[in-house]
């Protein structure tokens, strides 16, 4: 899996998917390879930067299979206390042989030996403790302040277990729902201030819970949620047309779709694979007043044109505010990246903007936590658009919670 995802680039979350359909695991195997498998991202530099401190060989010129082994194997003596040391090196010895790699068995043992005796005064930078890449932890740091920058990248080191579920009161109580998913042997916490919404621990897959496949619960962040919240709170309409441009896989459209019950949702996303994705889950879930639509958001669509009473733009971005759940987002980004990301956001803002009707609402939002992609465009865009911006927020704080997003609700006049 770290072969896939550090030699070959595949994305963290299609790799797991990937390996997770073709093994049939034991439910407490899966729970150590994730385990395993994700803490070798989030703590990838840490490790690195360890391995080189005590090897004579630089990781950089190690084969690849080889530092894999050596990170899998120090990530299980440093984090993993239910791993004995002495097991965790005799595996990676046995690994190398197995992967061809014989004739490094004493090279392995050697490098691991000497990191378990310890002995070396190591300095590590705090942008290695955080596993962060020097340039962004430096930006991070000049945006929000060394605080606020160390806390949040301490949390996407030590991401919180669970995932948020969104309840569909449409197929019955949240009591009905929570009653359904603890008998199936989850642990269920409420969430304060989102009473649709909870934490659920303790399911081995997503996909084998009754009230997943039923249509009870969406998997579904806080921060995304409030999307449609802060939308709602704008709208002065029951009966609005909405208009999601980059909605895949559809949860702010079914969000809206459920506090809009009078409403009509069109879901907007640039291939059939995405709506494709919408249309599953639209089915899953059960509305009626939602559809999908093959729409390129940088493409202007004339029918469109200054009808909708609420545009949801939640765009594409470099996703540096969830690298708690997907670590690998961090080392792939680079800074031009960031530069031509936000000037496709303009480019896709100016563009579905025409879609608004005088007096409606735009939603524009990002799951990442750079300024030029956030406040900076939203600047940009009340100053270029004829548009009033009436809140704009970036969630970065631990009482935020675990993700950053950003979100910033406009008026056209």
């Amino acid at each position: 899996m770290l072969l896939e995802t550090l030699e070959k680039g595949r994305f963290s979350n299609v790799v797991v998917n990937k390996t997770y359909a073709k093994y049939q695991l034991d439910p407490r195997d899966r729970a150590f390879i994730s385990r395993l498998y994700s803490g070798c991202l989030e703590r990838l530099l840490w490790l690195d930067y360890t391995v080189d401190a005590y090897s004579s060989v630089p990781v950089r010129k190690m084969k690849p299979a080889v530092r894999n082994i050596l990170r899998l194997s120090l990530y299980q003596m440093k984090f993993m206390d239910s791993v004995p040391d002495h097991a965790a090196i005799n595996e990676a010895v046995k690994l190398a042989v197995k992967r061809g790699f014989g004739s490094l068995r004493s090279f392995i043992n050697g490098v691991l030996r000497a990191i378990q005796r310890g002995g070396r005064n190591i300095d590590y930078p705090a942008y290695i403790e955080y596993s962060c890449p020097e340039w962004l932890y430096d930006l991070l740091v000049k945006s929000y302040g060394a605080e606020t920058a160390n806390s949040f990248l301490r949390r996407t080191i030590n991401p919180e277990s669970g995932i948020t579920a969104r309840l569909n009161l449409n197929n019955g109580s949240a009591e009905m729902i929570k009653a359904q998913l603890e008998k199936e042997g989850c642990t269920v916490a409420d969430i304060p201030d989102f009473p649709e919404a909870v934490n659920i621990k303790g399911f081995e897959s997503i996909t084998s819970l009754s009230p997943f496949r039923q249509g009870s619960i969406f998997i579904q962040d806080l921060n995304s949620m409030r999307v449609a919240d802060e939308a709602a709170k704008a709208s002065d309409t029951e009966q609005p047309f909405i208009l999601d441009v980059c909605a895949a896989p559809g949860g702010k459209s079914l969000h809206m779709a459920e506090l809009f019950p009078k409403g009509k949702v069109t879901a907007c996303d640039i291939s059939e694979t995405k709506t494709d994705l919408i249309d599953e889950n639209i089915r899953r879930m059960g509305y009626r007043n939602i559809s999908s639509c093959v729409q390129d958001a940088r493409e202007f669509r004339s029918e469109w044109k200054g009808i909708a009473d609420i545009v949801i733009a939640d765009l594409p971005c470099s996703g540096l505010g969830v690298i708690g759940r997907k670590p690998d987002i961090k080392y792939r980004v680079s800074e031009k990246d960031l530069d031509d990301l936000a000037e496709l956001q303009r480019e896709i803002l100016a563009n579905v903007s025409g879609y608004v009707k005088k007096g409606g609402v735009l939603v524009y939002s990002t799951c990442t936590v750079n300024k030029a992609e956030n406040e900076e465009n939203a600047l940009w865009f009340e100053k270029t658009s004829g548009f009033e911006m009436l809140s704009a927020k970036q969630y970065i704080d631990e009482k935020d919670g675990s993700d950053g997003f950003f979100i910033s609700v406009f008026r056209k006049n």
